[in-house]
């Protein structure tokens, strides 16, 4: 493990476990290094999931590659680990483990193989109903990319709206709202809670996300703060935009948040094998 204030390896006696919640001590410096209180790991053996609790069963190795991302079968939570592995250079000498800093780190292991029966999960933004309802002939491309992926690709994926949609959708009046509001009427409601809302008022402060509308950082915030896959928009200037990606992703590690990936229907088209 490493020493975060000095950075100097530190040395763990030769074993298979590694047992977390503990204090351990850089003996050049003297800090203390903490470990998140987690459940032991055993190697090889059973992980378990933090938020469920549920023991994920690993086949025999010595070594765990991280730097991806894996989800829990039982729950489907996924897990970002930091791009790093076990040291094994030496077999009969003491390992070491080196992490990023460690308060970042969530050992919830399973391969993700285990996780190809689960949807993706992804975020209806607002302009998605309203595009599929539309009939402007500018708008015609993108109108018919919309229908297409709703009708013929949706089923792939677990889909997820707010109240902030229902509510952008129910503002004004317009020919096609009572259809916008029956085409989202069943898709499952996502909480519009505290953290949501702290996390918006980040993404503005930030200049991240525009102040008005302020619906724009509270779809974001609300695709981060329950870790859903993607967000789908058309809306590409505030967020389907590819100079803000970096930026979003750097904020949200701080905070300790995952980061949707922010498309349009023309990046989600099916998986093809190649011939």
């Amino acid at each position: 493990l490493h020493c975060r204030p000095c950075g100097v390896a530190v040395q763990l006696p030769p074993q298979r476990s590694i047992s977390l919640g503990r204090q351990l001590h850089c003996r050049p410096c003297g800090v203390a290094v903490q470990l998140p209180p987690q459940r032991p790991i055993s190697l090889g053996r059973q992980l378990h999931c933090r938020p469920c609790g549920v023991a994920v069963q690993l086949p025999p190795q010595r070594s765990i590659s991280l730097g991806r991302q894996l989800h829990c079968r039982p729950c489907g939570v996924a897990v970002q680990l930091p791009p790093q592995r076990l040291d094994q250079s030496r077999a009969a000498a003491p390992r070491r483990l080196f992490l990023f800093p460690v308060f970042r780190v969530v050992f919830s292991l399973e391969y993700s193989s285990y996780n190809c029966d689960m949807r993706p999960l992804i975020y209806i933004e607002t302009t998605i109903p309203s595009y599929y309802c539309d009939d402007r002939p500018e708008l015609a491309a993108d109108i018919a990319r919309t229908r297409e992926w709703w009708d013929q690709e949706r089923e792939a994926y677990e889909c997820f709206i707010s109240a902030i949609v229902l509510e952008e959708l129910s503002a004004g009046d317009y020919p096609t709202q009572d259809d916008c509001l029956a085409l989202v009427v069943d898709l499952s409601l996502l909480d519009v809670n505290r953290e949501v809302l702290d996390v918006a008022d980040v993404y503005r402060q930030r200049g991240l996300m525009p102040i008005n509308p302020a619906a724009d950082a509270l779809h974001v915030a609300l695709a981060a703060c329950y870790r859903l896959d993607y967000l789908l928009t058309w809306n590409c200037r505030h967020l389907a935009n590819a100079n803000k990606a970096r930026r979003l992703e750097e904020l949200n590690e701080r905070m300790g948040l995952s980061t949707p990936r922010l498309i349009t229907p023309y990046q989600l088209y099916p998986w093809e094998e190649p011939t």
